[in-house]
């Protein structure tokens, strides 16, 4: 058996080949010379957009502190009891660990198959605790290759840290929609 790491965050130990924390998820190693950036896999228009809709969204902070966790935990709740927790040593597993260092990802991030969400796949949750989930259908249809393609998006989205803005927008549009149905279901016929 090698060495046993001790994580600097939620101190569980972790075996020195592995590249994420096995309790928190947070990155292990350090930062090699060769490593990508964001910046080096980030879509400049994005990274813009991103920027401006930061001093744009100061609200957001408070957002995130007092509803988006509570709103987000209560998500992943649901996906969670609907769909499978990928084992980090399963095939999918690793295959999640080697795009995510291949990223440069601070975390690692949970990653569920849902069994109700069909042809789809999507990152959620907030940049210090994304996940991503794909719906067993997508997965049973592409090959290794494709599966690590739709990993590299997602994946892409959490180390662009999009994640808040991503949460916020579907909050806002889910909002919408549900302000347009009640709405509609109060007005006179």
């Amino acid at each position: 058996m090698g060495l046993e790491l001790r994580c600097r965050l939620c101190h569980t130990y972790s075996d020195e080949e592995d590249i994420f924390c096995r309790g928190c998820g947070v990155r292990l190693l350090t930062s090699r010379r060769y490593d990508l950036s964001r910046a080096d896999y980030a879509y400049e228009g994005d990274v813009e957009k991103l920027a401006l809709l930061k001093e744009l969204v100061t609200p957001a902070t408070l957002l995130k502190t007092f509803y988006l966790k509570k709103t987000i935990s209560h998500h992943e709740k649901e996906v969670s009891s609907r769909s499978i927790l990928v084992d980090r040593n399963s095939w999918l597993g690793s295959l999640l660990v080697r795009c995510a260092d291949k990223l440069c990802l601070r975390y690692l991030p949970k990653m569920y198959v849902d069994h109700e969400l069909g042809f789809n796949a999507y990152s959620f949750g907030v940049d210090e605790k994304p996940y991503v989930v794909v719906g067993e259908v997508l997965l049973n249809a592409l090959t290794e290759k494709e599966v690590e393609a739709l990993l590299g998006h997602e994946l892409g989205h959490i180390g662009c840290r999009h994640m808040l803005y991503h949460t916020l927008a579907e909050f806002i549009l889910q909002g919408l929609s549900l302000s347009a149905w009640h709405t509609i279901s109060r007005s006179p016929a």
